[in-house]
């Protein structure tokens, strides 16, 4: 028996007793008591009716229909249990350069010396849109805990003006990595890296003095309440410059791609991963970070005789490398209240030898330099020194109101060529210092949307390595921008 049934029965019954009760004085109500009972079951009746439609039509969604997913953002692949998030944002840049163009980034290494042309080549204009980029992210439970991948790319790929013209912007993968609990594998932010204590800039570089490199690893995290320790190997590709016969050959970026062999110059070989660990902790207060790096260069010429000094053997070398780093951001909100309790103040600082390919990129110039002699009996001698760097920067956010902020950063890094002595024959400069400041004000009238307008200046300067050991011979050169953003964000 139905529970509606049931409720009519129970009804009959009740007015049954009560005109029984009452005699033939009640006849009437007892009548009208039926009728009532009778209305109130075909309004029973249609109620069940709908929810029976309604369980069959929930019974039925997750084989044909999209919910939503298992974290913020996400929904559901049909038929699985996999939660799916795609995210990214198209950003347009109007770019006016008051001195030489240095790039669609802010690139302190190309800034020209003031004994160069290019330093007088007046104001340049220049928009573009390659910082757009999409992200996939998906998240699925396992047995050995939850199962994520994450890809994402942008349009910095390869620098505009081939065959198709200044419009023309290469994808590229920024990040493509998967998880399993609190084990990564795949391409992400570099262990040695810190992003969270960054400074927010419209420029796609941002201030000088700060590590950030993306490159494939494996990796685990241990966390263990407000703490987060981490330990991975990287991929190491070390760029090592030499010097050969007094005659000087930069350590160029180097790669290996489609499964040719590595094809960086000089002989470099990649014998060891890079090692890196770091430790966070994080409060209601801000954020810290430490973070190191072990790297090991190796040359290795393979017994060929391709050196200008008449030597047949074969030449190899070797040397260890590494540094620190040390970010923070602080809270100013959980100190003074009012008008800087949104506010935040950070910083980034690292030194270390032979960890130029971790710098941001507008900074990089190799990490060591290979010294080949041969001596009176033609032997091969070869040393490899790795370079001394060090830097950082500052900056702080600040709210005017709740949709219009301002950061200001400052920004230094210094590489450390004099202390290498290298008097070559070969007229060439490499960068011992570059300097960065980034002063905006951004509007986010929607959640969705930021628009904003930046000032940039930065500074580089030069040595000689001709000149030997001291300064002359090298120059000094300044650049300075004018950006306006407009981010819309999905």
């Amino acid at each position: 028996m139905t529970t509606n049934t049931k409720l009519r029965a129970a009804l009959l019954g009740s007015g049954a007793i009560l005109a029984l009760a009452a005699g033939p004085a009640f006849a009437d109500e007892t009548q009208d008591l039926k009728a009532q009972i009778d209305q109130l079951q075909t309004r029973l009746d249609q109620l069940e009716k709908q929810t029976t439609v309604a369980d069959a039509k929930t019974e039925a969604a997750p084989a044909d229909a999209v919910v939503g997913g298992d974290f913020p953002g996400s929904f559901k692949l049909p038929g699985s249990d996999t939660s799916l998030a795609i995210h990214g944002y198209t950003k347009v840049d109007f770019q006016y350069d008051f001195n030489a163009r240095i790039g669609d980034s802010f690139v302190q290494s190309s800034i020209p010396g003031n004994h160069n042309a290019l330093s007088n080549t007046g104001p340049q204009v220049r928009v573009q849109a390659r910082q757009s980029r999409i992200n996939f992210e998906t998240r699925t439970p396992s047995d050995y805990g939850q199962v994520g991948t994450y890809i994402e790319g942008d349009f910095y790929g390869t620098s505009p003006g081939g065959a198709g013209g200044n419009n023309t912007s290469n994808f590229r993968i920024r990040h493509a990595y998967g998880t399993v609990g609190n084990f990564l594998a795949g391409q992400t932010w570099s262990v040695f890296t810190d992003v969270i204590d960054g400074a927010e800039t419209l420029d796609f570089f941002g201030p000088v003095g700060t590590i950030v490199a993306r490159q494939a690893q494996v990796r685990y995290t241990v966390p263990v309440g407000k703490w987060q320790f981490i330990g991975g190997l990287e991929n190491p590709a070390g760029q090592v410059g030499q010097v050969e016969d007094d005659v000087f050959t930069p350590g160029a970026p180097v790669s290996v791609g489609q499964g040719a062999p590595r094809t960086g110059a000089n002989n470099v070989v990649d014998r060891a991963p890079d090692i890196t660990a770091a430790v966070h902790y994080t409060d209601t207060w801000g954020h810290l970070q430490a973070a190191g790096v072990i790297r090991y260069f190796a040359t290795d010429n393979g017994g060929a005789s391709n050196n200008s000094l008449g030597a047949t053997t074969s030449e190899t070398a070797d040397a260890i490398g590494g540094g620190a780093l040390v970010g923070g951001t602080y809270n100013v909100g959980t100190v003074i209240g009012g008008a800087f309790a949104k506010d935040q103040v950070g910083f980034q600082g690292f030194v270390g030898n032979g960890i130029n390919r971790y710098v941001d990129t507008s900074e990089r110039q190799g990490d060591a330099i290979n010294f080949i002699t041969v001596g009176p009996t033609g032997a091969v001698t070869e040393t490899i020194h790795t370079q001394t760097q060090y830097g950082g920067n500052i900056w702080l956010l600040h709210y005017w109101t709740d949709k219009l902020r301002s950061n200001f950063a400052f920004g230094i890094d210094e590489q450390d060529w004099l202390g290498l002595q290298v008097p070559v024959t070969t007229a060439g400069t490499q960068l011992t210092q570059v300097t960065s400041i980034h002063a905006n004000l951004i509007w986010s009238p929607v959640k969705s949307v930021n628009l904003g307008v930046e000032y940039l200046f930065g500074s580089a300067t030069h040595r000689n390595l001709a000149s030997g050991a001291g300064i002359p011979g090298g120059s000094y050169g300044e650049a300075s921008r004018m950006q306006v953003s407009a981010q819309y964000l999905f």
